[in-house]
């Protein structure tokens, strides 16, 4: 058996990669966020944004080109002084995304913050979040990602309660399907 002793970084040309290979790099390198931001005290209405990204030292770029390449969606940013930066944000190139981690799942716990992200883009798409209601669940949705809650967050929310199986009932990933990395 031969090995291309290239590596995805050297390339100049994008590989068209496969499916599994871009959700695997995503359970070791991605992220999902939602960010509520400028929150009005009063009504506690906010600006929410939401991304994914993959960030990688800029050796590495030519791995974020092919997985640009091959899902057809985002963008890449210079980050910082030595990465780069895959994002997408747009509403349109989220629900691909969302397409391809549904037909692709997501085996580590990150698998969790992809639920807890497709619930809050499927929240912002129906416009619940312009609600106090909607706008409670997507930050107890928030809590349970990645680093939790911000300290503005955890200040203009100070009774919110973690969000609990009613809030996320339909998120569900197997128990045996949850590899914890760390």
């Amino acid at each position: 058996m031969s090995y291309n002793t290239k590596s995805l970084s050297s390339l100049h040309t994008p590989l068209e990669l496969n499916p599994l290979f871009i959700t695997g790099f995503t359970d070791g390198e991605g992220s999902f966020s939602i960010s509520v931001r400028d929150i009005d005290k009063d009504t506690k209405k906010a600006r929410v944004l939401y991304v994914f990204s993959i960030i990688l030292h800029k050796k590495d770029d030519g791995i974020l080109r092919s997985i640009q390449s091959t899902l057809g969606i985002g963008k890449i940013y210079k980050h910082g002084k030595e990465g780069v930066q895959f994002r997408v944000e747009s509403k349109k190139e989220l629900l691909i995304l969302i397409e391809h981690f549904d037909k692709y799942p997501l085996i580590t716990k990150k698998g969790k913050d992809f639920l807890c992200f497709k619930k809050g883009i499927s929240l912002i798409k129906n416009k619940e979040h312009l609600t106090k209601e909607g706008l409670l669940k997507l930050v107890s949705l928030k809590a349970l990602m990645g680093k939790g809650l911000t300290n503005e967050l955890k200040a203009a929310f100070p009774n919110l309660l973690p969000a609990n199986e009613l809030v996320i009932s339909d998120l569900t990933l197997s128990p045996d399907l949850i590899i914890d990395p760390r």
